[in-house]
């Protein structure tokens, strides 16, 4: 890790000036190839149309981000991998208290 340490502050200063898409995609494709993963996932995403895509954590799972227009694209990129591909949306309404027991 000490290897990439200097790309993945890029990548951080990046996400500190909001461009979180690139800084995402970087930082998912130094920890592919400091980790040993291929990135591949992460390029077919892209390549469908997804804003940012990458290694979640270290890994083995990939991550991507895309708009509602290029969802199915992406998920067709990545319906011949194996695994499972789990779809959720961002929750913008923010934090509230739902029980206070």
């Amino acid at each position: 890790m000490k290897l990439i340490a200097p790309q993945v502050k890029l990548a951080f200063k990046e996400a500190l000036n909001g461009d979180i898409y690139n800084a995402m995609t970087l930082n998912g494709l130094l920890y592919c190839a400091s980790l040993g993963f291929n990135p591949n996932m992460a390029l077919d995403a892209l390549e469908a149309g997804a804003n940012a895509a990458g290694l979640s954590g270290t890994g083995p799972s990939f991550v991507a981000i895309t708009s509602q227009k290029n969802f199915e694209d992406v998920v067709d990129a990545w319906s011949s991998q194996p695994g499972q591909i789990i779809h959720t949306e961002v929750e913008n309404e923010g934090t509230r208290v739902i029980y206070s027991g």
